[in-house]
């Protein structure tokens, strides 16, 4: 490892339906132990299958409360009545163990990472190269009609939610990187040549 290695933060952000998991699963398997995925916290009661400690921290109202009260968290949201937030002590845990804090977080919360100053890599990840909302929307439609896991009036949600992302990003300037995944493969390399570029020192 370089002795100048800072492990900043990448912040990953993209609409539902674009393939985000997907690209950031791809960097954990080709950079073992370089990567850490930062767990959120969250008041929300665990869903079927959900592990705490994996998935989320899953904790009270009050303790939650507590950490925004002491600045705990250098990103929180509320969504339909439940909180949300990425924890400074969950950064620092994975900085101590040399590895980069990877957040999979929405354009506000990546806005409000910036906004603290903290240095970090953030990368959009658009469905295609296009900035016409109605192209994307069909796009994305398309993806999650084609996963077969959601009902109509969800998708529909989803998409309405993805164009609000989308029309977020383009209002915004902080950005490093746009990522287009309209093929998942090249997607991929240029992600990673993204990696290899920014965090030299840590991939050494």
């Amino acid at each position: 490892m370089g002795c100048s290695a800072s492990y900043r933060p990448l912040v990953v952000v993209g609409p539902s339906g674009v393939g985000k998991g997907t690209l950031i699963q791809k960097v954990f398997d080709r950079y073992v132990d370089k990567f850490s995925f930062s767990v959120s916290y969250t008041t929300r009661a665990p869903r079927p299958g959900e592990e705490n400690g994996v998935h989320y921290h899953f904790i009270e109202q009050e303790q939650f409360q507590k950490m925004e009260d002491e600045d705990g968290f250098i990103e929180s949201c509320d969504v339909h009545t439940k909180k949300y937030g990425t924890a400074v002590c969950e950064l620092d845990r994975i900085k101590k163990e040399k590895r980069i804090p990877v957040l999979d977080i929405d354009v506000q919360g990546a806005s409000k990472v910036h906004s603290k100053g903290i240095a970090s890599l953030f990368i959009f990840v658009k469905p295609i190269d296009s900035d016409n909302l109605d192209e994307i929307r069909k796009v994305l439609s398309e993806r999650l009609h084609g996963r077969g896991t959601e009902n109509e009036e969800q998708i529909q949600g989803r998409v309405d939610k993805a164009a609000g992302e989308i029309e977020a990003f383009q209002k915004s300037s902080f950005f490093n990187y746009t990522l287009v995944n309209d093929d998942l493969e090249k997607a991929a390399q240029r992600f990673f040549e993204i990696l290899e570029k920014e965090y030299k020192k840590e991939l050494d």
